[in-house]
């Protein structure tokens, strides 16, 4: 039994982000020991990597041009316009 469980800890711990890993290891050694520093570390590590991990680009919207249609695009960040083009026809 315990053969299944170590391999399903080891599975399970393979598919988190290495940042997020060491950072929770490093985390709990840290509150383990009383090492204010080393849980510190382990805890901006660990929030390093959640933040990290919602930076996933997505599709927001989607739709269908007819041929005698014309559409400006318009990329933004926050607030920012950071790029717009108008294509061709």
């Amino acid at each position: 039994m315990s053969v299944l469980g170590d391999f399903t800890r080891h599975w399970l711990l393979q598919r988190i982000d290495k940042t997020i890993r060491i950072g929770g290891k490093g985390l709990y050694h840290g509150l383990r020991e009383h090492d204010a520093l080393g849980a510190g570390m382990g805890a901006s590590m660990l929030l390093y990597g959640f933040l990290q991990r919602r930076r996933v680009k997505e599709l927001i919207y989607k739709t269908s041009l007819n041929v005698d249609q014309g559409m400006t695009i318009r990329v933004k960040q926050g607030r920012r316009i950071i790029a717009e083009t108008t294509p061709l026809p």
